[in-house]
């Protein structure tokens, strides 16, 4: 593969004929001057006869790309916990539901390591009563976890709690809607 950008390495070709010739390629492309892999990315990409369609392409797993929109409202609820908040083995609390109780969206951990797997837990404490959404779970090194599959709504004056295995490891990010 050259070493100027756009320049093109066919990996492999699929094709067949529907009345115009249409082949599905998968292409290393060189997306900035270099010799090394840091500056190629990977590209698959319909064409028909010898035009080239929409293509989707991976340059690097660490970049990523984003579009939203923020505003601030007392509905909503979003909290994140890395090293600096979560700095105990023992529960730290992320969340406590005030004045209304809340549907929780999401509950993401991420283990920011390549050390190892590291157990997390989250719980609901309510009063007296504590309940584990999930107790011990394995974060994989490098690895994110949803939890939720569907709203979880906690009550006033309830307590989201996590403990972790290792400090220093785990973040988590909690969002969702006070129920008003």
């Amino acid at each position: 593969m050259g070493g100027t950008a756009g320049d093109e390495q066919d990996i492999a070709e699929f094709g067949s004929n529907v009345g115009n010739d249409t082949k599905l390629i998968v292409q290393n492309v060189r997306l900035s001057n270099g010799n090394d892999w840091t500056t190629v990315g990977t590209r698959i990409q319909r064409r028909v006869d010898v035009t080239d369609q929409s293509y989707i392409g991976i340059t690097t797993a660490a970049e990523v790309y984003m579009n939203f929109t923020e505003f601030t409202s007392s509905e909503y609820i979003s909290k994140f916990a890395g090293p600096t908040t979560i700095n105990t083995i023992a529960p730290t609390t992320l969340y406590t539901s005030t004045g209304n109780p809340t549907m929780l969206q999401r509950i993401g951990f991420v283990n920011r390591t390549d050390t190892g797997d590291y157990p997390v837990s989250i719980r609901v404490t309510s009063g007296l009563s504590t309940t584990y959404l999930v107790k011990d779970l394995i974060i994989p090194r490098y690895s994110t976890v949803d939890i939720l599959d569907r709203y979880k709504r906690i009550e006033t004056d309830a307590k989201l709690e996590v403990e972790v295995g290792s400090t220093g490891t785990i973040d988590v990010i909690v969002s969702g809607r006070k129920i008003l």
